[in-house]
C-alpha cells in the first residue's frame, strides 16, 4: 500500500517541523493545537481502515499511560525547556538519543533483543546525530571538519 510506503517520510516531516516552530509559540499551546490536529487526523485514519481498539480497561489504561509519559512529559519537558532558553538545536539532539538509549535498555528492561536492521538503524541515527555535533565539538563549521575528522581515523 502507497501509505505504508509514505508513513516514515510523513513522521519524520511531521515530527521535525516541531523544532521549526518551537521558538515562536508557547510550548503548550503549540502541543495542544498540534494533538488537535493528530488526534483528528488519527481518528479519521482509524476510522477508515477500521483499525482494531484497545478491548479492556488494562489495554486502554496502557495507551493512556504511554501517550502521557511520551507526549505529555517528554515532548512537554522538550518544549518548556525550549521555552526557557534550552536552545532547539540542543534540544533536539537529546531528543535524538531518545531512539539510541532505549535500544540499549530493552535487554535488560523488557528482554526485547533488536534485530540487525534496527541496529543499524540506530547507528546511521546516532551517525546524524554525530554529523550535526562534530562542527561544533570541535570547532570548526561545515563539511570540510567532518572530512578532516574521519580523514584522521
Amino acid at each position: 500500500m502507497l501509505l505504508d510506503r509514505l508513513a516514515p517520510a510523513i513522521f519524520v516531516l511531521l515530527w521535525s517541523t516541531g523544532w521549526i516552530m518551537a521558538p515562536y509559540a508557547d510550548p503548550l499551546t503549540f502541543l495542544t493545537v498540534r494533538y488537535s490536529f493528530a488526534a483528528i487526523a488519527l481518528l479519521a485514519i482509524c476510522l477508515a481502515v477500521r483499525a482494531a481498539w484497545p478491548r479492556t480497561r488494562v489495554e486502554w489504561w496502557h495507551a493512556v499511560f504511554s501517550g502521557v509519559l511520551l507526549h505529555g512529559i517528554y515532548l512537554g519537558g522538550v518544549w518548556w525547556a525550549i521555552d526557557v532558553g534550552v536552545p532547539t538545536a540542543i534540544s533536539g539532539l537529546i531528543a535524538a538519543l531518545q531512539p539510541i538509549m532505549t535500544a540499549m535498555a530493552a535487554p535488560f528492561v523488557v528482554g526485547e533483543r533488536l534485530s540487525r536492521t534496527q541496529w543499524a538503524g540506530i547507528v546511521i541515527g546516532l551517525l546524524g546525530l554525530l554529523i550535526a555535533i562534530v562542527p561544533r565539538l570541535t570547532g570548526h563549521n561545515g563539511p570540510r571538519s567532518l572530512w578532516r575528522l574521519f580523514r584522521c581515523w
